[in-house]
């Protein structure tokens, strides 16, 4: 969230980093989304601040707004959002439950958006609250536009097993023999819409308390289920630069917006995706600004 108000910073589009695949830019990101052409989109990975009052280090950022002007904002974005996604592109939300309630509200109600799943992603270092249930999931709300065909990947990983034993957890009963392996007699579980394999980034003593960064194997999930090679993915929030860098090495076209520091994000993309510097857009993205 922005205070144009007080600070000009807002209203800037910078080009921050370019690679072969990407760009990242900082601005505010209705004046990007903006920018960009009906339709362009494959893929929407949104990650907003929560509105619980962090800092973000910058003042430009205010996380702590009115509930109605919060919400009047989130629809905001998300109005440019699904104009600038494609027909059978796919739109993810990840948020608290609280507001993805009403987001989910909103999309049910605009015109050509399909609802498809309420991913729950368990919270492993949840903690409890008084006279309130204990709280242990995010939730990522998957949305499809319609009009053309989706795209949609079954993705499979590892059952869990006993750090000690090495047994499987899980009892698959005489269903196991039915299940592809990884070559150790471990089954591959299609993926289901409860996550309670994410490791939180809290863990990560290296990483600033002021950048907002999703663990990446949720990235990566949703660019290898939604997206093909050669899709353009979008994040309006880039914060750390995980969804970016998962696009960059899973040769996705990407373009990321970030009204804070993109410091973090640009080493991140030059360093664990591996990606190159350029000087010049590529094609692909040039062609989908106005």
């Amino acid at each position: 969230m922005n205070n144009s108000g007080k600070d000009n910073l807002s209203k800037v589009f910078a080009l921050k980093l370019a690679t072969k695949r990407g760009a990242l830019y900082r601005a505010d990101c209705t004046t990007l989304l903006a920018s960009i052409k009906d339709n362009t989109v494959d893929c929407i990975l949104a990650d907003p601040p929560f509105n619980l009052g962090k800092s973000y280090g910058s003042s430009i950022i205010i996380d702590k707004l009115p509930n109605w002007k919060y919400l009047e904002w989130t629809q905001h974005w998300l109005s440019q959002c699904v104009r600038i996604l494609k027909p059978g592109g796919s739109l993810f939300v990840y948020h608290i439950p609280k507001w993805l309630i009403s987001i989910s509200s909103y999309l049910n109600t605009t015109e050509n958006m399909e609802f498809r799943h309420w991913i729950a992603i368990k919270m492993k270092n949840g903690f409890p609250i008084k006279n309130r249930l204990h709280p242990v999931h995010y939730g990522l709300l998957y949305y499809v536009k319609r009009g053309k065909r989706l795209k949609f990947h079954i993705i499979r990983y590892p059952s869990p097993v006993c750090r000690h034993c090495g047994e499987l957890i899980r009892d698959y009963g005489g269903y196991l023999k039915k299940y592809r392996t990884n070559g150790n007699s471990v089954p591959l579980i299609q993926i289901a819409d409860v996550w309670d394999d994410v490791n939180p980034n809290i863990h990560n003593k290296n990483r600033p308390k002021s950048i907002n960064e999703l663990p990446s194997i949720i990235p990566e999930r949703v660019i290898r289920m939604a997206t093909n090679k050669g899709d353009i993915v979008l994040d309006p929030f880039a914060g750390g630069g995980s969804t970016l860098s998962m696009a960059e090495s899973n040769e996705r076209y990407w373009i990321g917006c970030e009204l804070g520091t993109t410091v973090h994000a640009q080493n991140r993309i030059l360093k664990e995706a591996k990606a190159t510097k350029s000087t010049v857009l590529p094609q692909r993205i040039q062609k989908i600004f106005r």
